[in-house]
């Protein structure tokens, strides 16, 4: 692995597992279903619980991260459970533009910070078109496993 990949990784993970507990919790509600996560940045996380992810971001630390494919891998494998080969594939553009995600394609639409994402709503396989909402109660299930102290690196 790269250093600069264990780095941003490092920052990114500086409040060990928030977002595995997040994606863990959405996980038991919808089950395991290919994951669109436009906004990832280095955000590895979903790809421990899901077993095909596609993070889209047009940052270029993200670009030099995800192109670490070997360090990538590490970091997946190290936390993946079940301990399951895992599907990732990195987009570097914005999430906002047309991109190469055939309709109807995922499942699920992680956003935690991509904004609006309209030119990606018909790849969501929902009945409806748009994108899956946390329900209230997986997100009550996550802030009750997340620390009340966080500790960084």
């Amino acid at each position: 692995m790269k250093d600069s990949t264990r780095r941003l990784w490092e920052q990114q993970d500086r409040h060990r597992g928030d977002h595995l507990r997040l994606f863990t919790a959405v996980g038991k509600f919808i089950g395991d279903t290919p994951v669109l996560y436009p906004g990832s940045f280095v955000d590895v996380a979903a790809s421990f619980v899901f077993e095909s992810v596609i993070c889209i971001d047009n940052d270029r630390q993200a670009a030099r991260f995800f192109s670490d494919r070997t360090g990538v891998d590490e970091i997946i494998e190290r936390q993946r459970r079940p301990p399951i080969t895992a599907s990732w594939r990195f987009i570097g553009a914005d999430h906002r533009t047309d991109l190469d995600v055939a309709d109807e394609s995922v499942g699920a639409l992680f956003s935690l910070h991509a904004g609006s994402f309209p030119s990606i709503a018909p790849a969501i396989s929902a009945p409806e078109a748009g994108c899956w909402p946390i329900p209230a109660t997986v997100m009550q299930q996550w802030r009750r496993s997340v620390p009340t102290t966080a500790s960084g690196p």
